[in-house]
């Protein structure tokens, strides 16, 4: 039943992608649909101060920790620690590359597995990343490394794709 159901997800999925192909050319987009309200341009300035407040926080915190200096140098980290969690996120990062740029594929539909692999890979990715610099903060090291992650995440607004 559940190889039946997967089998229909995709075909749907192929579909959809193909329809998508088909339309995209002639689509008409009218003056009305390209200008922005007030209340819209307002919330994307918002979000833009939003990440800018983020990154912000975390170049903050890289450089007066010295981040980079303490990767390479400190002997009290934790190293293979700290290799399997750069393993979990160049996996996550490959698989979203692939997904959202090469297959062009909705997730849900064409590899519903991939979701929850990669929410356990990214899990395993931040404990591991927290047991790798826990000998150097301590009780810091979540909220260091939170406040880090949010602004390498929030800096994906400023890049123009």
């Amino acid at each position: 039943m559940s190889s039946s159901l997967d089998n229909t997800r995709r075909r749907s999925a192929l579909n959809i992608v193909e329809r998508q192909k088909h339309t995209s050319g002639s689509s008409a987009v009218t003056a009305a649909d390209t200008r922005l309200n007030p209340r819209t341009r307002t919330e994307i300035i918002g979000n833009k101060i939003h990440a800018l407040i983020w990154i912000a926080a975390a170049a903050g915190i890289c450089y007066c920790l010295d981040i980079l200096n303490l990767i390479l140098e400190n002997e009290a980290i934790s190293r293979p620690h700290l290799y399997l969690a750069a393993i979990c996120l160049g996996v996550n990062s490959v698989l979203t590359f692939y997904l959202c740029w090469i297959a062009c594929v909705p997730w849900d539909v064409y590899c519903p597995k991939v979701i929850p692999t990669m929410t356990g890979v990214g899990l395993l990715c931040a404990f591991l990343m927290i047991r790798a610099f826990w000998p150097v903060w301590g009780f810091l090291t979540p909220i260091i490394l939170g406040i880090v992650t949010m602004g390498g995440l929030f800096s994906f607004h400023f890049i123009p794709f």
